[in-house]
């Protein structure tokens, strides 16, 4: 069993706790705790099934996360307040919706990390834009920015383009979605993972759909690569030790997880979605990393803790929602 599914119940395992739903947190014995708190992914903009060409989808950006060590005596009660993931915009054309913050108060802290932006859609019109922003944080040791919304670039006037999801900052970077760049095709971009952004997808000459990040490194760029083909649109992150496994340290939480996807495929914990240019619904993403873009009546797969959804052409999923873990030893 994976040490973060472990804990999504809330129960105490000895050393770690996460909390995913709001409540108040009782300390059980005096000593140093380290807080993660992570905002709530945004989600991605979504087209709608009869919205015309060209046409552009953003992804949603990854919350914030704050890191905080400090010392509690027993009995200290700290009040989280969780951020919930943006709302998707399932069948309909919609801009997405922003991630709620995170907030830890109680025991001489106030650590607020902020979600992610929405990921906006744009038709009619050739030009460059921005997915949403990653959410800020503030209050801990560090705080990290989560990965924004890939771009959409479309250079023509047929073409239609979904970006992926941003991840959160998990290794102290927030990586960005794939970046989605279209002439007159269908293309849509991997999510970010938390070692690498989502990879660039082109469709210059047909459509395309890149791979997610990995837990190590960031997805291929690829072009042209009809419906994302295993062998050319796998993100490049490396297997972690075990399937399913986020491990942990005294200093440092490190994620081993699998790498990015494949086009519009899943990851387990750390990887990005791999985007889809052909239709149908992304997976469902653990957690960390975003989903893939989701071109030509697809829609963009759901995320469940801290990323951002990708954009969609028939709507999008909602953004990961925020949680905490709490350490001591």
């Amino acid at each position: 069993m994976s040490l973060f599914t472990q804990f999504t119940n809330t129960t105490t395992g000895g050393r770690y706790t996460l909390i995913s739903s709001s409540r108040t947190f009782t300390i059980p014995q005096s000593g140093t705790y380290r807080l993660y708190v992570c905002g709530a992914g945004g989600s991605g903009g979504s087209l709608g099934p009869s919205w015309g060409l060209p046409a552009a989808a953003l992804g949603g950006g990854a919350g914030g996360l704050a890191i905080k060590t400090a010392y509690f005596n027993a009995g200290t009660n700290l009040v989280m307040t969780i951020g919930a993931g943006g709302t998707g915009a399932v069948g309909f054309v919609a801009n997405g919706t922003g991630g709620g913050a995170t907030n830890v108060a109680g025991g001489g802290i106030n650590v607020t990390a902020n979600g992610g932006g929405a990921g906006g859609i744009v038709g009619g019109s050739t030009g460059t834009w921005n997915g949403g922003g990653g959410g800020t944080a503030g209050g801990g040791d560090f705080n990290f920015t989560g990965g924004a919304g890939g771009v959409v670039q479309i250079n023509g006037g047929g073409g239609q383009a979904a970006s992926g999801g941003g991840a959160v900052a998990w290794n102290g970077i927030g990586y960005a979605g794939g970046t989605a760049i279209t002439s007159n095709w269908f293309v849509g971009a991997g999510g970010a993972g938390v070692g690498g952004s989502g990879g660039t997808a082109t469709g210059n000459n047909d459509q395309c759909a890149s791979g997610g990040g990995g837990a190590f490194g960031p997805g291929p760029a690829v072009t042209d690569n009809r419906f994302g083909s295993a062998n050319n649109s796998r993100g490049a992150g490396l297997n972690g030790f075990t399937n399913n496994t986020l491990y942990f340290s005294q200093d440092l939480l490190n994620p081993a997880g699998w790498g990015g996807a494949q086009g519009g495929g899943a990851a387990d914990w750390g990887g990005g979605g791999g985007g889809t240019s052909a239709g149908g619904t992304g997976p469902t993403m653990m957690g960390l990393g975003g989903s893939g873009g989701a071109a030509e009546n697809s829609i963009s797969g759901l995320v469940v803790y801290g990323g951002g959804s990708g954009g969609g052409s028939n709507g999008t999923s909602r953004g990961g929602n925020g949680f905490v873990i709490i350490a001591w030893s």
